[in-house]
């Protein structure tokens, strides 16, 4: 194995909703993209440089990410284009009904992917 290491970092960005039916749908987004990004980075371990890439999008109430844009990025442009096609290509669980009524035009979320030399 060599010495290529990813930090997955979330930060869910506001949104006033009910706070069970948020976290429990925030645990499952993270969990899907981080198992997600576990097959991506074992796919590119060796063409993926170090660098940084910070990713915003938004979940709509039916579970797709649209939005999809780059917030900031050091180095590493490859990795910046295969976080953006991981999270385009996801389908993240639809909302609960209650979360829904909080949120119908969706969720605003960020990922920054960071790969060690």
């Amino acid at each position: 194995m060599n010495a290529f290491r990813a930090l997955l970092l979330f930060l869910f960005v506001g949104l006033a909703a009910a706070a069970d039916s948020r976290a429990e749908y925030d645990a499952r987004v993270r969990a899907m993209v981080g198992k997600r990004w576990e097959d991506v980075s074992a796919k590119y371990e060796n063409s993926l440089e170090a660098g940084t890439a910070v990713i915003r999008f938004q979940i709509s109430p039916d579970g797709k990410p649209s939005l999809v844009r780059t917030s900031s990025a050091q180095g590493a442009p490859n990795l910046v284009r295969v976080t953006r096609e991981m999270i385009e290509a996801m389908k993240f669980p639809p909302f609960p009904p209650d979360l829904v009524k909080k949120a119908a035009k969706g969720i605003p979320m960020e990922i920054s992917v960071t790969v060690l030399p």
